[in-house]
């Protein structure tokens, strides 16, 4: 009895630890898209963008990978660069090893329910960065789209053990902020 309790523990300690593992791959993936719609922003102009440029810098590649700390874990980006130099990045500045948390700050705050004029106006009041609506608007929607691929990803057939909850929290739904009950379920597979 005890020895089937401890492999029930190992079992669900290693699902823990790949689900956390996911999640941090799916944090990686939001930082780096987040960098590359900041550059986005800086550019002025699309890549691949064949029209008149409104200046001449020019998009000059990525520049070498850089290993960033987080509250959440060490996350792997690369850094885009223009000719100028001139980018100089909000979320991971240059020469920085750590980040701040601003773009969890963004998400966290759209969440909550706040228009992308109140985030703009708390982002500059706490951090005294001066961020463009659009590029509010652009985190937000990133990261929508990398939570809806999540929550759409292929599961298993069977699992082994099951554990069901239910929370309730604040969503967003159409632009007003509801109480709404949240089901979780998580799926332990044995084999």
């Amino acid at each position: 009895m005890l020895i089937s309790f401890y492999i029930t523990f190992f079992i669900i300690l290693q699902y823990i630890l790949s689900f956390n593992m996911q999640i941090k791959k799916l944090k990686s993936k939001l930082l780096q898209k987040l960098i590359d719609a900041e550059y986005n922003e800086h550019m002025t102009y699309e890549k691949g963008s064949h029209e008149e440029k409104e200046t001449k810098n020019r998009r000059n590649g990525k520049g070498s990978t850089k290993t960033v700390k987080s509250k959440n874990g060490t996350f792997t980006i690369t850094m885009p660069r223009d000719r100028e130099g001139s980018f100089e990045p909000i979320l991971v500045p240059k020469r920085a090893r750590m980040v701040e948390g601003l773009s969890d700050q963004i998400t966290l705050l759209y969440a909550k329910g706040n228009s992308i004029r109140d985030i703009k106006d708390i982002l500059k009041g706490m951090y005294g960065i001066n961020v463009n609506e659009e590029f509010i608007s652009d985190a937000t929607s990133i990261v929508k789209e990398e939570v809806e691929a999540f929550k759409n990803r292929p599961l298993k057939a069977i699992y082994s053990i099951v554990y069901m909850d239910c929370l309730y929290t604040d969503v967003r739904i159409n632009n007003v902020s509801e109480k709404i009950a949240v089901y979780v379920a998580l799926g332990v597979d044995i084999t």
